[in-house]
């Protein structure tokens, strides 16, 4: 029509209106082809208001010409914008979209496609908002066409309303690049998926997994500040995995903020995040200022550890007021295996630290009670810790710990309140304690001899319960004694063994025979008037098995003769003896009273040099006798008066 109108009703024919192209007035030859898609241009064009499909074939024609291409599509650009705008108002959503797609397509890698979307975007944006799920099902659509308009797209669907639940649910079993992509797309639907429970997080976990580095940190940026609950956890492991320093200190920094740490799952991802990196001490400090609360708290937790720095860190870094300091201090205590309660003790500041710290703290007590038994600490340190248990604890494991108490004050003499202290752990120990052990650590090779005595005297003193474990293997004690090598006993050192030994025979005959032959063998040389006490003990038993006519093995070494008077010999050699000696006259005569033959024993010392002498000695201190055998001596000493030396008493038979 257009046609004929320009050629046979013009007054001046002419095809110059219709040269759409300007490629008529060039064509010298009459192209048919260039009048043809001339008119068809013309044709469409006017069709497009009405006919949307009209603008798709316009840019068809303007892809055909190469050469005026740009400046047709940019000619085009209002007409197509006006159309983009009528479709996606007019045209049901997924044809809108297929349409759209299509034009943006067309448009080819030109400034006008940018140019376009921008200027449609509202468009884009209001279509997706009243149709969400049906921008979801071309969600992927949009993707493989190159992205243009995913960013409206994803906009439009989270302003929706009342559809949003079911795009939200549908979007998440969509391909994983896509859903990752069309979330990223937007901030604002990021915001809305994330903040309630659509079920997003585990698909959003997965997308992460085959996700480009480029992708990932921009994710970080997008979702990080989005994940504040539990439910977000998955995603958040995804996001952190391989995280910087900075990453974590900023995402801890963030969910204090948010939550102060009250999702637990969170909490989790970030400690191990942490570990993995090397950066728990940031995050601890972080944590430790958190509001307090049970999850909080457990977090703490999960970022000590059983050794010397986590330890130091509570003490040092954490507030004498903050409530959390000593109930970490037991909980991270108690839960270090025995090397690691020694590693983190051997620090020289540690104990001091931890005793004040946890000292009104009654659930103390068990890592009190571990570090007795496990970790070898000062003596005084060692001491005042057994006290402190034993005031808050009772049964059998008290009267172990009260055992490492009393081995410790027996090893040290310049405690305080030593004998009060002994005393306090014999009641406690009184059926833990092994005598054999207790006399090594008492009184063994090592231990000085002023100290060795003193130990003996409590010993000796102790109540009856524990005085019968030493009285019960006197063996122990002889071997104790020998043990030492030089005899360099205190007197009262000295009287304590004789005390002991003695007391030992109605409850262990056997051994206290055993042990009075092995003493008195090895006290025959000793000088030192601390012998004299357990001469007075061990002569007598050994005394009276010389007697029997068949001399016992323990004692035929002592006596190797078998043809003449055994206890004349004995007699003898506790005489020459005792006058080669300091020994104290009283013990000499103790134990010939003891060996129930105190006129022969004293006939037989006033027989030696300076015999009567010593007889005199033993006339000045023999009030000091206890009874029956204060008489005895007297008796004897009598008898010595009425037949002097030379005369035959009735004794001597």
């Amino acid at each position: 029509m257009k046609l004929a109108d320009e050629v046979f009703r013009a007054p001046h024919p002419s095809l110059s209106t219709l040269d759409a192209f300007g490629e008529i007035a060039e064509d010298e030859k009459g192209n048919e082809e260039a009048l043809r898609l001339s008119l068809l241009w013309s044709e469409l064009a006017i069709r497009v208001p009405t006919e949307p499909q009209a603008a798709l074939g316009l840019l068809d024609i303007a892809n055909t010409r190469k050469s005026r291409r740009t400046r047709l599509v940019n000619e085009l650009t209002p007409v197509l914008a006006q159309t983009a705008v009528t479709v996606a108002s007019t045209m049901p959503p997924s044809e809108a979209w297929r349409f759209l797609q299509v034009l943006i397509e067309k448009l080819g890698e030109t400034r006008s496609r940018l140019s376009l979307v921008s200027s449609i975007s509202a468009s884009t944006i209001s279509l997706a908002q009243r149709h969400p799920v049906d921008a979801v099902e071309v969600a992927s659509q949009v993707v493989e066409g190159g992205g243009y308009l995913l960013k409206d797209l994803a906009t439009g669907i989270a302003k929706s309303s009342d559809a949003f639940e079911p795009a939200a649910r549908n979007l998440a079993i969509v391909r994983g690049d896509v859903l990752l992509r069309t979330v990223l797309a937007s901030p604002e639907l990021a915001v809305r998926l994330l903040a309630s429970d659509y079920g997003i997080e585990t698909a959003l976990a997965a997308s992460i997994d085959g996700a480009s580095e480029e992708e990932i940190e921009t994710a970080r940026k997008c979702l990080l500040p989005q994940l504040v609950s539990d439910r977000h956890a998955g995603l958040f492991a995804g996001l952190m995995a391989d995280a910087n320093a900075t990453t974590i200190a900023i995402e801890a920094e963030r969910l204090k903020n948010a939550n102060d740490f009250t999702a637990t799952a969170l909490n989790d991802v970030l400690v191990d995040v942490a570990q993995q990196a090397d950066e728990i001490v940031p995050l601890r400090g972080t944590v430790a200022e958190a509001r307090q609360s049970q999850e909080s708290n457990a977090m703490l937790r999960k970022l000590l550890g059983p050794n010397v720095a986590d330890v130091r860190w509570i003490l040092s870094v954490m507030k004498s007021s903050d409530a959390r300091r000593s109930m970490l201090l037991v909980d991270v205590l108690t839960s270090a295996s025995r090397q690691q309660l020694c590693a983190i003790f051997e620090a020289p500041d540690i104990l001091d630290g931890v005793l004040k710290a946890t000292e009104d703290l009654p659930a103390a007590t068990e890592v009190l009670a571990r570090l007795v038994e496990n970790v070898r600490l000062q003596p005084a340190d060692q001491v005042a810790l057994v006290i402190r248990i034993l005031t808050r604890m009772s049964g059998p494991r008290a009267g172990d710990i009260a055992v490492v108490g009393l081995e410790a004050v027996l090893s040290q003499a310049f405690l305080p309140e030593r004998e009060q202290l002994v005393s306090t752990f014999f009641s406690h120990a009184s059926e833990h304690i092994d005598s054999v052990r207790i006399l090594s650590i008492g009184a063994g090779q090592e231990v000085p001899a002023d100290l060795a005595s003193s130990n003996l005297v409590l010993f000796d003193n102790s109540p009856p319960v524990v005085r019968n474990k030493f009285l019960r293997n006197p063996m122990a004690l002889a071997d104790t004694i020998v043990g030492r090598g030089a005899f360099s006993l205190s007197y009262e050192g000295g009287e304590a063994v004789g005390r002991l030994l003695w007391d030992s025979a109605p409850v262990d005959y056997h051994g206290f025979r055993l042990a009075s032959a092995k003493l008195l063998s090895f006290l025959t040389n000793a000088k030192t008037e601390a012998a004299s006490p357990i001469v007075a003990a061990a002569f007598p038993s050994v005394y009276r098995e010389l007697q029997n006519e068949s001399l016992p093995d323990f004692l035929s070494y002592m006596f190797p003769f078998m043809d003449w008077d055994r206890c004349k010999v004995a007699r003898s050699e506790l005489a020459r003896a005792f006058l080669r000696s300091n020994w104290r006259p009283r013990d000499i005569a103790l134990a010939a009273a003891r060996a129930e033959d105190a006129d022969r024993i004293l006939r037989s010392i006033a027989k030696q040099d300076n015999g009567l002498w010593a007889i005199s000695l033993i006339e000045r201190e023999i009030d000091t006798l206890p009874e029956p055998w204060k008489r005895q001596v007297k008796k004897a000493i009598k008898n010595l008066r009425k037949y002097p030396l030379g005369y035959k008493s009735p004794s001597d038979g």
